[in-house]
C-alpha cells in the first residue's frame, strides 16, 4: 500500500520510510520472522552463516582493510568483506558500517569487535 502511494506520488520515499515501525524492522532479525523472497521449493542454499552480530548495513563494498579505511576516510559508508579477520583488521572493522567474513564464528575478531 505504501509503495503504491509513493508510485502515485501521494508520499515521498522519505515519508514512506518514516511510516515504518522500528519494531517491525527489528522483527526481521528474529528467528521466527523471515522475509519471503521466493517459493521455498525454488530456493537453493549456497552459504550458511552464524548470527555473530545481527544488524543491517548499507554501503560500498571494500575487499581489504586498507581500502575500507580509505573509503571511510572519505566519509563513505563501507561494508568490509574479508575471507577472515585478524587482529590487524581491527581499525578497519571499527571504521566499517558492516562486516562480512567468509570464515569465523561468534568468537572471531570481527564478531567480537562488531558486538562492541
Amino acid at each position: 500500500m505504501v509503495v503504491d502511494m509513493v508510485e502515485d506520488k501521494v508520499l515521498t520515499e522519505r515519508e514512506a520510510l518514516l511510516r515504518i515501525d522500528a519494531q517491525r524492522v527489528s522483527d526481521f532479525f528474529t528467528r521466527d520472522q523471515r522475509l519471503p523472497l521466493a517459493e521455498p521449493s525454488k530456493l537453493q542454499l549456497f552459504a550458511h552463516g552464524v548470527a555473530a552480530s545481527q544488524g543491517i548495513a548499507t554501503g560500498v563494498i571494500a575487499f581489504s582493510s586498507q581500502e575500507c579505511l580509505q573509503m571511510a576516510g572519505k566519509h563513505q559508508r563501507v561494508i568490509l568483506c574479508l575471507p577472515d579477520s585478524k587482529s590487524s583488521d581491527a581499525r578497519a572493522i571499527r571504521a566499517a558500517d558492516g562486516v562480512i567474513t567468509l570464515r569465523g564464528d561468534i568468537l572471531s575478531n570481527a564478531a567480537i569487535l562488531c558486538r562492541g
